[in-house]
């Protein structure tokens, strides 16, 4: 009998793989939204997949500029998960993701209301 082939995990079970203390991951598709902002012992690490990456860029932009929630502190990224090298390197810690390029530029120039 022939070997089957691997069959590439789906994205939803590669991010619970690369999350697994996320306290939500939703959505399908190959980019992934990040949210880490919260600190210990309140951290609430957050994922959402997109199909697209445009859809993904989209949402960044509304978070970056509302904020992910009550203690949002800028730390969001967007991952390819279709790019090993994007991956964080610690699967459960996000600790050095870095803030968005945005978020940063604002932060900079003193407009992030």
């Amino acid at each position: 009998m022939p070997a089957r082939p691997k069959r590439r995990p789906s994205w939803l079970t590669l991010a619970r793989r690369l999350w697994p203390r996320a306290c939500w991951i939703v959505g399908d598709g190959q980019f992934a939204t990040v949210a880490d902002c919260r600190t210990w012992p309140d951290r609430a690490l957050t994922v959402m997949l997109h199909e697209t990456r445009e859809e993904a860029e989209q949402i960044m932009r509304r978070v970056d500029s509302t904020g992910c929630g009550g203690a949002c502190c800028g730390n969001h990224t967007l991952v390819d998960l279709g790019s090993p090298q994007q991956w964080p390197r610690e699967p459960e810690d996000l600790e050095d993701a870095i803030r968005s390029e945005d978020w940063r530029l604002r932060r900079w120039r003193g407009t992030d209301e």
